[in-house]
């Protein structure tokens, strides 16, 4: 599935390696924690079993719910599986893809097993519609003193200089 924020996980063998997603409240989006309670959802978990050599994990908040803040990317390399022994090795390469409001990043490395949890990405989410600085605020102008001077066809540059 896919929405406003989407982070996906890819590697090419058996082994079982883990999406872990920090939402902006600190809640993390994991195996064991598929519905976070600010929308996101990890919607696909592959290689618990050795089941494909193609496996992706998949986490994402639907259009117009993803919270604002800061997000923060895991991965953990859970399990080393015994199938598929040539195409197996380890560390296991993988790809991050990150999709944020239409902006994407790829992230590439390698892991193997054993290793901590790995920060992979992070990312804000800015508010949308935020009122403009103060610098950038229109000046509201008063502009009933400029029609007496209008009026007046006295030449004030000598006066103001």
């Amino acid at each position: 599935k896919t929405g406003d924020v989407q982070i996906s996980l890819i590697w090419n063998n058996y082994n079982d390696l883990d999406l872990h997603v920090v939402c902006p409240s600190g809640e993390r989006i994991f195996f064991d924690n598929r519905n976070s309670k600010c929308g996101g959802e990890l919607d696909v978990d592959m290689n618990v079993k050795p089941a494909s050599r193609k496996p992706v994990e998949n986490v994402y908040w639907p259009e117009n719910k993803a919270p604002r803040g800061t997000y923060k990317v895991y991965i953990h390399h859970y399990a080393k599986h015994n199938k598929g022994f040539r195409s197996n090795k380890d560390p296991t390469e993988f790809r991050v893809l990150v999709d944020m409001e239409g902006t994407k990043k790829e992230f590439k490395g390698e892991i193997s097993n054993g290793e901590p949890l790995r920060l992979v990405s992070e990312f804000t989410l800015k508010e949308k519609n935020t009122p403009p600085s103060e610098s950038n605020k229109k000046l509201e102008l008063d502009d009933s003193l400029l029609e007496e001077f209008e009026d007046s066809k006295e030449d004030l540059t000598d006066d103001i200089l």
